[in-house]
């Protein structure tokens, strides 16, 4: 050990001092280990972060060990080439049309009882005799018009019923001949561009008789054609006559039109 030129190794202050420790070699050694681990261990973190770099910019390298998943390759669909057609030809069998003989008519005698009809309806037997056949036609309804109707002057009903007054009247039979009272009569009809859809019972108008019946058309005497009729219909409104069509005058002593009805079922 070496000391200083000013200072005596052998004097007792330098003999008493504590010596110097020397450090063991043994510690360098282990320094040096920790170092070298140090440095792979930068140089790996280096080595992973250039490693992820290159995968970000990439995913699809040969260096990613999970690489993404491929796309499904596009299916090639071959067009559709049209099969030719088979044509098959059928043998259509020949039609021999075989003549049929002609059949001869033979004229056939009429019998004396033979009946012939003409157009008129009557019948002529074969000797010329006529015959006229007798129909018996059922009534459909109920009550049927006694005659046909017909205008008179109201005043020899009503005296109040004058030139400034227009209608339509008349009584209804039962099959007795009786009155038929409380049945509906319906007027319907145009008059004067003006439409008349009226109702009323028999035996409201007693001047006609017991189941007499009157409508009131107008203000004034007017002409008509076949515009207005009138019937009998039960309560449910199922008609018990025919329309009854009837014409009006102008005239003012035909100013009531007069239709009686008469049961016939």
């Amino acid at each position: 050990m070496e000391y200083p030129p000013d200072i005596d190794p052998f004097s007792e202050d330098v003999q008493s001092a504590p010596k110097p420790v020397a450090k063991p070699s043994g510690n360098k050694n282990l320094d040096s280990v920790w170092n070298i681990l140090t440095m792979i261990a930068l140089i790996g973190i280096v080595c992973f972060a250039v490693l992820y770099a290159l995968i970000f910019i990439n995913p699809s390298g040969f260096y990613n060990p999970f690489p993404p998943p491929t796309m499904v390759p596009t299916l090639f669909i071959p067009s559709i080439t049209p099969l030719p057609t088979r044509t098959s030809t059928i043998p259509v069998p020949t039609r021999t049309n075989t003549v049929m003989p002609t059949a001869t008519n033979t004229p056939v005698e009429p019998s004396p009882t033979a009946i012939q009809a003409t157009p008129i309806g009557t019948l002529i037997l074969s000797n010329g005799t006529p015959v006229t056949p007798t129909v018996k036609v059922t009534p459909v309804f109920s009550f049927a018009i006694q005659a046909n109707p017909t205008a008179i002057d109201a005043t020899l009903l009503d005296p109040s019923h004058g030139c400034t007054w227009m209608g339509v009247g008349g009584r209804v039979y039962d099959l007795q001949n009786g009155p038929a009272t409380k049945i509906e009569m319906q007027l319907f009809g145009i008059l004067d561009g003006k439409l008349l859809n009226e109702t009323s019972l028999t035996g409201t108008a007693i001047q006609y008789g017991p189941a007499g019946f009157e409508f009131t058309l107008a203000n004034k005497s007017i002409a008509s054609n076949q515009r207005l009729w009138i019937r009998l219909v039960d309560q449910s409104g199922v008609p018990l006559s025919d329309r009854v069509f009837f014409d009006t005058y102008s005239e003012c002593n035909k100013n009531l039109v007069i239709i009686n009805f008469k049961q016939v079922k």
